[in-house]
């Protein structure tokens, strides 16, 4: 979901540096970056709760930048991609649920910094406009 093309403000959290009225407007922040350490501590159970977080991100765009902005358009073009590779790998992905027990959700198991981190210093890495996710 990365190489698609102008993609680059959905791959960290949003700099509350660089726009600090994000989470006064946005509520539930998610970025790709975030998603990848969900993917890495085996946080999401199903694909359904993967593509609740994919969701997230176009429902904020469109809260914070308007339906019609580039950056909507843009992360929709995500979803899409997302929804794809999801379909193409489907019988890996329904193997892999078919093996998964109940998920424990005690702070052991939650990874630390997901979702609600400011990410500021991974978002300074990236020389970004003004407008972002």
């Amino acid at each position: 979901m990365k190489a698609v093309p102008n993609s680059w403000p959905f791959h960290f959290p949003v700099s509350s540096k660089k726009l600090p009225d994000y989470r006064m407007i946005i509520t539930k922040p998610m970025d790709l970056q975030t998603m990848r350490k969900k993917c890495e501590a085996d946080s999401y159970r199903s694909r359904e709760e993967f593509l609740v977080d994919l969701n997230q991100i176009v429902d904020n765009s469109i809260t914070y930048n308007g339906p019609t902005s580039p950056f909507t358009v843009t992360a929709q073009s995500m979803t899409e991609v997302g929804l794809q590779y999801l379909e193409e790998e489907r019988e890996h992905f329904e193997q892999y649920e078919s093996q998964l027990g109940p998920f424990d959700k005690s702070p052991l198991n939650e990874p630390e910094g997901l979702g609600g981190e400011s990410g500021d210093e991974e978002a300074e890495e990236e020389d970004t406009s003004t407008n972002m996710t």
